[in-house]
């Protein structure tokens, strides 16, 4: 009797490895007709890109939607409103998530950073004794840069003062 137990087990054990094995062996691999670029990884039939890419299959950089040259206006704490230009462009090809920002009415330079994915351009607040400025970047259907500029600092009667500066601006269409 215990021979015919273990054979037994012994069959069901091996009925049931052979049976996962088959099974697994008939599931198609999502990935196979996938192509991911750029040392992007495929799981479950999607790529995973990196940082500096994005697209279905990682093959856009991303910083690409935001470079170029935007037309648009600029104003400042209620000034009246100026015709701009702000030129957006990467920073180099070891930096492929780097840009700088010129607006030039205001003579402005600035350096930021790109998330893949992401529709701002982060730059990191700045400041130093009495003055502080903080950023933010904003691209808005691939063609409208909204950058808005706030600065902190100690005025001639020693109270603290803000400014606030606007930019929208847009980018042809090609």
């Amino acid at each position: 009797m215990k021979f015919w137990k273990e054979s037994l087990l012994t069959a069901f054990g091996f009925i049931a490895i052979a049976s996962t094995v088959l099974y697994q062996s008939c599931t198609p691999d999502q990935c196979a007709s996938v192509n991911c670029y750029y040392g992007a990884v495929c799981n479950a039939g999607v790529c995973n890109c990196g940082p500096a890419y994005e697209g279905s299959d990682c093959s856009k950089l991303a910083i690409t939607k935001f470079i170029g040259t935007y037309t648009g206006t600029s104003s400042c704490d209620g000034n009246p409103v100026m015709e701009d230009t702000a030129d957006v462009y990467m920073v180099g090809p070891k930096d492929l998530n780097d840009v700088k920002v010129v607006l030039h009415s205001n003579n402005i330079v600035l350096s930021g950073t790109i998330i893949a994915g992401s529709l701002d351009i982060t730059v990191p607040d700045s400041g130093y004794g009495d003055y502080s400025r903080h950023l933010q970047l904003s691209l808005t259907n691939g063609t409208k840069l909204t950058v808005y500029n706030e600065q902190h600092f100690l005025g001639p009667k020693l109270e603290q003062e803000k400014s606030i500066c606007t930019f929208v601006g847009n980018k042809p269409m090609k």
